[in-house]
This record gives C-alpha cells, structure tokens and sequence, in this order.
C-alpha cells in the first residue's frame, strides 16, 4: 500500500469515528470527504511536528566512558566523568628519627567536566574536592581551560591545565597511571601552569606539537595564582607516532621532546609565595631542600634565591604492543640561584623507565583505562583483568649544591626508586592495586652518612568513571 493511501485510510478511520457527527451536520459525500481532507492534513501536521521535535531533540548517554548530553547535531556537548581514588601509604622499617606518616587518605576525588559550544570552542573545568597528597580536605580547581578549535592542526587554548613540559607521565591522565605514586622525574617539572598555548596534530596524526607561553611553575608544583616575579617561561613539545596508522610491530611507538626557558627571581617565603622546589620520594617525603632562611630577629634573610634562567629539558619515548607497555623519560633542569653574595647555575637530573605487563591478555595503552576482556560478575566466569608492572628511576642532585645552597647534612645528593606495582580491574572502572617502591640515597645524614632506605608500601582503591 502506498504511502498516500495509507494516509487516506487513517483519515478514513479517523472520520468515521465522528460519523454521527457528521451525517447529522451535512449528509452529503462532498462534505464528508471535505472533513476527511481536513482530518488528515492534522494527521500530516502532528507527524511535522512530531519529525521537528526529534531531530532537534538532545541524545543521552551513560556508560563506561560516563555521561554525556550532546545535541542533534552533535556541535554541543557536556561530558562529565568522576575519578576518586582511596588510598593507604604505610612505611616499613622507618627509623625513629623520621617517622614516617602511615595513613589512609583521599588521594584525588575530582570531577571532570568537559564539552563543546559548537564546532570552535571546547572547554574542560575540573574541581579537585581533596587536597591530594598530605593535606586535609579542601575543594579547589586543578583545570579549567578553554580551546579555540580553528582546526585539527591549529588549537588555541588558555587557562589552567598541564603544558608541553609537563613530561610523559604527568600528561598521563591520573585514572591512567601504573603505579600509585608517579615517577622520580615528575618532580623535576611543572605540573600545571597558567597560560596560553597552540598546539595540534599534523600529518595523519603521526606528530602532535604543542607550544606556549606560562607563568613559569617551579620544579613538581603547580603554579601559583598570580606570577609573584613577573617573568615568564616558553615551552614547547613534539611528539612522534611515525607507524600509528600502519599495522605492525612499532605502531604502538612514540617519541618526542619537550623544552621549557624562563626566568625566576625570588626566594620562598614563608606562608606566601614559593620559588624554589622541594624534591620528594614516591612516598612524598621531602629529601632534599635548598638552604631555608637564616635565623634572626625578622624579617630573616634568605640563604638562597632564584637569581635568573631556568632551563628544563625532556626527552621522552614509550612503546605499547599487544599487553605489554614501556614508558621512559630523561629530564635535566638547570636553574640559576644565589647564595650570599655568590651566583651559580645547578643541573639537576632524573630519569625512570616503567614496564608493564596485562597476564589476562587485554591490550595495553598510554591514555586508555584497562577494558577486561571478560569483566568480574558476581557467580560468572568473568575475574577482570590483571597487571603487573616493575620501574627503576632517580634524580641526581648536582654537586655543586652543596654546602653552599644545600645542607649535606639534610639533602641527599641523589635518589634512586626501585618499584613493583600489581593492579586488578574487575571491570572498566573500577581498579584495585598495590606498589612497593624502595629508594636508597646518597648522602643526606649527619656526619657524610647515606639517608635510611625508605622502603614505602601503596594500597588504592580507583573509581573511574
């Protein structure tokens, strides 16, 4: 039956339930077939309407990836994710003199909201609802940016968020790190810093590029609000995937290099505006620190001082075939600092090489959350999928920091991370694992002595979602 005769006979049907009505109102054919007329062009008008709706109507969704609301014509969206991860950090063996904090905390409790305003403008905002580390509760925000889509090649994007030398791992989203605590080199680099930068992805996606301008954070810290010292850093990277789009043994490759110059001044002080790092283990112990400010009647005079260029440099590769993942960085970080009336340049440098291994068969990747291939159900066969990973990293302190800028005493000259990691995901968002990493040290004890080995033990619980 034809589209048009199905019409009349919905008309038809339509009419004759008013067919008392109408042989009392005019008995004649031409007046009935006029109401039929009228009945289905109702009929073709509520289906107009009805066609309207639903192409202007917005498409919700729910699930591993979490929530989204995208409209129509997919230009606008809001995208909302959660990670939370409940952890415990216990230190075995620590001696009296420093008496390492055993405790379970909120590691990160965020949640991430992302999407679009059409085609040219993107956005990500995400609220932090823990103090991360060490610290108590307190809400705050760790991103929010803005992107200015002029195309794949050419991005705009300014606000808050993690620049070009953030290094390999840091750009790792936090739900897709290995261990529970990143690497040493992480600490030798910004994190999140205030700025504007282009970047995008060029020739078929075999190289992404990035580069901007930033208030300029110092090593293993976010910036602060405001840029204290009114200079600023440059910064840059690029990063190749040369077999990405050809199947084989090396399309899982990447390689790359980020450069960051800028220049601070300034000392820390206290309870205000920090300058200089403090460079910490994976158990977020303090292990070196430049000299504080000297004792006296206030305000003290600082022993140490950023004095001008900072140069941070990071080279950076890993390699994912099949379950099994590689990831390695190298950073130098060289700083110019004053101490009492003499000025110098120190080169700090870290390095750490992490591998992966998934013995349930899933595919390993750098950004992806593990997707068990048979996910844990509650009296099924499904278990999830399971991981094991090992890493060697370490910073080496330059030598020249001591005594001058750093107490031999206090700060060990050089820090060296063995790690061991084993991590469960019965499914897609959800992960439970465990990590030991031991660090020796050099230096860092009264009388010329090495530091303790600090041999620290991680439980977390993740929520990705």
């Amino acid at each position: 039956m034809s589209n048009h005769s199905s019409k009349r006979g919905l008309a038809l049907v339509a009419a004759v339930a008013f067919l008392p009505t109408l042989a009392h109102a005019d008995p004649s054919a031409d007046a009935l077939d006029q109401r039929l007329k009228i009945v289905e062009r109702q009929l073709e008008i509520n289906k107009e309407d009805a066609d309207a709706k639903a192409k202007d109507a917005a498409t919700v969704k729910a699930g591993e990836k979490g929530f989204s609301i995208t409209s129509a014509d997919e230009k606008w969206q809001l995208n909302f994710r959660a990670l939370l991860q409940a952890d415990g950090r216990f230190f075995i063996g620590d001696p009296a003199s420093q008496n390492f904090n055993d405790t379970f905390l909120l590691r990160r409790g965020e949640a991430q909201f992302s999407g679009s305003l059409g085609k040219f403008v993107g956005f990500v905002f995400i609220p932090q609802f823990t103090a991360g580390s060490n610290s108590t509760p307190g809400a705050s925000i760790t991103d929010v940016y803005v992107d200015l889509k002029f195309h794949p090649a050419a991005t705009v994007r300014v606000g808050r968020f993690k620049g070009p030398i953030a290094g390999l791992e840091n750009l790792r989203s936090s739900g897709a790190i290995k261990f529970v605590e990143r690497g040493l080199p992480t600490y030798l680099l910004p994190a999140r810093d205030y700025g504007v930068q282009l970047y995008g992805t060029v020739l078929g996606g075999a190289l992404t590029y990035s580069g901007g301008i930033f208030n300029g954070a110092r090593d293993g810290s976010d910036a602060t609000a405001t840029d204290a010292d009114n200079r600023h850093e440059l910064a840059a990277r690029v990063f190749a995937e040369p077999f990405k789009s050809s199947p084989g043994f090396f399309q899982g490759l990447g390689f790359g290099v980020a450069a960051g110059k800028g220049s601070k001044l300034g000392s820390n002080v206290a309870g205000g505006n920090q300058v200089l790092p403090s460079y910490v283990t994976t158990g977020q112990n303090a292990f070196f620190s430049y000299s504080p400010a000297a004792t006296g009647t206030p305000p003290a005079t600082p022993t140490v001082a950023a004095a001008g260029d900072q140069t941070r440099i990071n080279p950076q590769l890993y390699f994912f075939r099949n379950s099994f993942g590689l990831l390695a960085e190298y950073v130098t970080s060289k700083q110019t600092l004053a101490s009492q009336g003499v000025t110098t340049s120190l080169t700090h440098k870290a390095y750490n090489v992490e591998a992966t291994y998934l013995l349930t068969g899933e595919d390993a990747t750098y950004s992806q959350p593990v997707k068990p291939r048979h996910p844990y159900t509650v009296g099924g066969d499904g278990w999830g999928a399971l991981e094991v990973g090992a890493r060697h990293g370490a910073i080496d302190i330059d030598d020249d920091a001591f005594p001058a800028f750093a107490d031999p005493s206090k700060s060990a000259s050089k820090a060296q991370d063995y790690g061991a990691v084993i991590a469960w995901y019965p499914t897609t968002n959800v992960k439970v694992a465990t990590n030991f990493d031991l660090t020796r040290f050099d230096g860092g004890a009264s009388g010329g002595g090495n530091r303790p080995i600090e041999r620290a033990l991680f439980a977390r619980v993740q929520l990705w979602y």
